[in-house]
């Protein structure tokens, strides 16, 4: 049996002998892989909220003048 170049997943020939396990374990090699990407994506676009919100509260950060006091 071979596999592929990146993710080490199973390639069959005809002449090969196909069993679950070669399936379950690809899947699992698919859903880790996915499962980081998300959580890759998901930091990314907390960080640019973040970003984002703080942007904004600076923008609105203004000062108010109350009153003018002579001495």
């Amino acid at each position: 049996m071979r596999e592929t170049s990146n993710y080490k997943l199973n390639q069959w020939d005809k002449t090969d002998r196909i069993e679950m396990e070669d399936f379950n374990g690809d899947n699992a090699k698919v859903d880790a892989a996915l499962r980081s990407m998300a959580e890759q994506i998901g930091t990314k676009a907390s960080q640019a909220e973040l970003a984002s919100q703080a942007e904004t509260l600076r923008s609105e950060n203004m000062w108010v003048k109350i009153g003018e006091t002579i001495l």
